[in-house]
Protein backbone atom coordinates (compact mmCIF):
# COMPACT_ATOMS: atom_id res chain seq x y z
CA UNK A 1 0.00 0.00 0.00
CA UNK A 2 1.30 3.47 -0.74
CA UNK A 3 0.54 6.45 1.39
CA UNK A 4 2.25 9.32 2.21
CA UNK A 5 4.27 11.16 4.86
CA UNK A 6 1.87 13.49 6.75
CA UNK A 7 4.65 15.77 7.97
CA UNK A 8 6.42 16.22 4.60
CA UNK A 9 3.85 14.29 1.72
CA UNK A 10 6.55 12.36 0.62
CA UNK A 11 5.48 9.04 -0.61
CA UNK A 12 5.84 6.32 1.30
CA UNK A 13 5.50 2.50 1.36
CA UNK A 14 3.57 0.21 3.95
CA UNK A 15 4.26 -3.60 3.18
CA UNK A 16 4.22 -6.96 4.72
CA UNK A 17 7.21 -8.89 4.12
CA UNK A 18 5.77 -12.05 6.30
CA UNK A 19 2.49 -12.60 7.46
CA UNK A 20 1.67 -9.99 11.01
CA UNK A 21 5.16 -8.16 10.10
CA UNK A 22 5.01 -4.49 8.57
CA UNK A 23 7.02 -2.78 7.32
CA UNK A 24 7.38 1.19 6.27
CA UNK A 25 9.41 2.67 3.93
CA UNK A 26 10.06 5.91 2.24
CA UNK A 27 9.28 5.71 -1.41
CA UNK A 28 11.64 8.14 -2.22
CA UNK A 29 15.29 6.93 -3.48
CA UNK A 30 18.02 8.47 -1.75
CA UNK A 31 20.12 8.76 -4.88
CA UNK A 32 18.37 11.70 -6.98
CA UNK A 33 14.54 12.08 -5.07
CA UNK A 34 12.85 9.79 -7.75
CA UNK A 35 9.98 7.98 -6.53
CA UNK A 36 10.78 4.19 -6.43
CA UNK A 37 8.64 1.79 -8.27
CA UNK A 38 5.77 -0.38 -6.68
CA UNK A 39 7.34 -3.88 -5.07
CA UNK A 40 7.51 -6.26 -6.93
CA UNK A 41 9.73 -10.09 -6.35
CA UNK A 42 10.69 -8.66 -3.19
CA UNK A 43 12.09 -5.37 -4.85
CA UNK A 44 11.88 -1.99 -5.15
CA UNK A 45 13.32 -0.54 -8.46
CA UNK A 46 14.49 3.22 -8.72
CA UNK A 47 13.02 3.95 -12.18
CA UNK A 48 15.65 7.01 -12.64
CA UNK A 49 19.03 5.11 -12.23
CA UNK A 50 18.13 1.64 -11.15
CA UNK A 51 18.56 1.12 -7.89
CA UNK A 52 17.52 -1.80 -5.82
CA UNK A 53 16.39 -2.14 -2.34
CA UNK A 54 15.52 -5.12 -0.63
CA UNK A 55 11.03 -4.30 -0.30
CA UNK A 56 11.17 -5.89 3.66
CA UNK A 57 14.22 -4.24 4.96
CA UNK A 58 14.76 -1.16 2.59
CA UNK A 59 18.62 -2.14 2.46
CA UNK A 60 20.23 -0.85 -0.71
CA UNK A 61 21.23 -3.91 -3.13
CA UNK A 62 22.07 -2.15 -6.33
CA UNK A 63 23.20 0.70 -8.20
CA UNK A 64 24.08 4.29 -7.40
CA UNK A 65 22.10 5.10 -4.18
CA UNK A 66 24.56 4.65 -1.51
CA UNK A 67 22.17 4.09 1.55
CA UNK A 68 19.01 2.21 1.87
CA UNK A 69 15.58 3.61 1.87
CA UNK A 70 14.62 5.73 5.29
CA UNK A 71 12.47 3.62 7.33
CA UNK A 72 8.99 5.06 9.28
CA UNK A 73 7.64 3.43 12.65
CA UNK A 74 4.26 1.88 11.99
CA UNK A 75 2.48 0.26 14.75
CA UNK A 76 -0.60 -1.61 14.49
CA UNK A 77 -4.04 -1.77 16.68
CA UNK A 78 -6.28 -4.09 15.77
CA UNK A 79 -6.90 -4.18 12.26
CA UNK A 80 -5.88 -0.55 11.68
CA UNK A 81 -1.95 0.51 10.76
CA UNK A 82 -0.38 3.89 11.99
CA UNK A 83 2.15 5.41 10.64
CA UNK A 84 4.65 7.07 12.94
CA UNK A 85 7.67 9.41 12.25
CA UNK A 86 10.54 9.01 9.88
CA UNK A 87 13.36 7.53 11.77
CA UNK A 88 16.54 8.47 11.35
Amino acid sequence: MKTTDPATGDAVYVLQPQQGQYTALSAVCPHAQCVVNAPKDGKLVCPCHNSVFDAATGAREAGPATTGLAKYGITRNGDRLQLGQKQS
